[in-house]
């Protein structure tokens, strides 16, 4: 926190710095001197201004404590709940927070900007077995931190919490209780240190990490290969994040774009599940990082109908 405070405060003095040289070429006797001087040196203290509140926004968002409610809830310990925790967790989880993408969720073996080549900081998954930080939360805390991004302390951790405050409380109940399920694995992952880019891309809005309060229940529905349950599942995904929220290919964000999902239209459901098992798509295309198709292909042949499904209903792309 600190670094980056210190940068800010750096990016601050230099814009103030260019402040006073354009006063100083202002009072220039010289006509040339005077305009060209005040000119190149005020748009240089305007744009290092427009940086340090942006990131200044940004650190705001990473460093101010965050105030939602514990969820006064308790996991569920059925065979069925834990297996269908171990499922979700599989697929949405597993990409990020373990070293191989299998269960279980030791924690991360890289930082969450190497994958798209920007230097976010430190971001490494942590350890979500017995043996890391949770055991010790309240499965009230496991929850906030799951659907609004909320370590207990408060602060706010770099994660998809808003796409996964979609996901059910049936759903992410069954997920804390896979958590404490798990054998305990002893692996530390380091100390979360975000850069002062990620800051920026926070403060501009090209990164989000913002949370709706939960203020009524969530529920899914039924289980089905429907275009409604298709979409409960893309719904708790990242497919957005690199593949637009209208899923059109066009996120809004420095992550690498993924292809305009309606190229699902022209293809069978087979062909649809295949590409997800299998990592190649119909033309021989195969599946790059960070494109997870091996998590996602964990996803049961009803559901991944069921995605395909909803895809099939996506409206026609804006015009480029």
């Amino acid at each position: 926190m600190l670094g980056n405070i210190l940068g800010l405060i750096l990016i601050a003095l230099v814009a103030v710095l260019f402040v006073w040289l354009a006063v100083r070429a202002w009072r220039s006797r010289r006509r040339a001197a005077r305009w060209a001087g005040a000119a190149l040196a005020g748009l240089l203290a305007l744009a290092l201004a427009l940086l340090a509140g942006v990131t200044a926004r940004g650190l705001a968002v990473l460093y101010l404590p965050r105030r939602f409610p514990v969820p006064a809830v308790q996991a569920p310990s059925t065979a069925a709940a834990l297996a269908r925790g171990e499922h979700l967790a599989l697929v949405a989880c597993a990409p990020c927070h373990s070293p191989n993408g299998a269960l279980p969720l030791a924690g991360g073996s890289f930082s969450l900007g190497d994958e798209i080549g920007l230097p976010l900081g430190t971001l490494v998954p942590p350890n979500l077995t017995p043996g890391g930080e949770l055991s010790d939360w309240s499965d009230g805390e496991v929850v906030r931190a799951i659907r609004q991004g909320t370590h207990r302390s408060g602060r706010v951790l770099v994660m998809p919490a808003h796409r996964l405050q979609h996901m059910s409380d049936e759903d992410v109940l069954a997920v804390v209780a896979y958590l404490r399920s798990q054998a305990l694995v002893a692996h530390s992952t380091p100390a979360a240190r975000p850069s002062l880019l990620l800051a920026f891309f926070l403060g501009a809005g090209l990164l989000n990490l913002d949370v709706e309060p939960i203020t009524a229940p969530v529920a899914a529905p039924a289980r089905a290969a429907t275009t409604d349950y298709g979409a409960y599942i893309v719904s708790f995904l990242n497919c957005r994040d690199c593949h637009g929220e209208n899923l059109d290919g066009r996120p809004s964000g420095p992550l690498p774009p993924g292809p305009d999902l309606r190229v699902v239209q022209g293809w069978t459901q087979e062909d649809f599940i295949a590409t997800l098992r299998l990592g190649v798509d119909p033309s021989g295309h195969e599946l790059q990082p960070p494109m997870r198709w091996k998590q996602y292909g964990q996803l049961d042949d009803l559901e991944l109908a069921a995605v395909y499904a909803s895809l099939r209903t996506l409206p026609p792309s804006p015009e480029r």
